[in-house]
């Protein structure tokens, strides 16, 4: 499952800018026409979607590795900061692919990643803490 993760936020950076480009447009196009059917007065921006996309990829990330945890019996601060050293390693490895992809890299891109892993992590433990009854 966690291989299948990694699998997809990595194959989403592999597209050239070209490609990249027209995905996030079918995205935005899609999410505006939603907003526009229930009359609400925002509309998303390019920029938006491409960073929430990050986000969101992570947040999945981060608490799937978390989840692994409870399998493990190891929800605790180590595998805490175990999972957030290695939400970084692959967060840095998709900016890597996507510099030699002709996309650029950004270390802003990495930081957001990061923050969506961190919240998910949060999330997922204080889930399973709660539904284990252990807080």
């Amino acid at each position: 499952y966690l291989v299948g993760i990694i699998a997809f936020i990595f194959s989403n950076s592999l597209p050239n800018i070209e490609e990249s480009a027209e995905t996030s447009g079918r995205l935005l196009a899609f999410i505006n026409g939603i907003l526009e059917t229930f009359n609400f007065p925002v509309m998303t921006s390019d920029v938006f979607i491409r960073k929430a996309a990050h986000f969101a990829e992570f947040f999945i990330l981060g608490a799937s590795v978390c989840g692994y945890s409870v399998f493990d019996k190891k929800l605790d601060i180590n595998y805490g900061i175990k999972s957030v050293l290695f939400s970084c390693l692959i967060a840095m490895s998709d900016e890597t692919i996507q510099y030699f992809t002709g996309r650029g890299s950004m270390l802003l891109d990495v930081w957001l990643d990061l923050l969506g892993a961190v919240t998910g992590i949060i999330i997922c433990y204080f889930v399973v803490k709660k539904k284990l009854k252990m807080i």
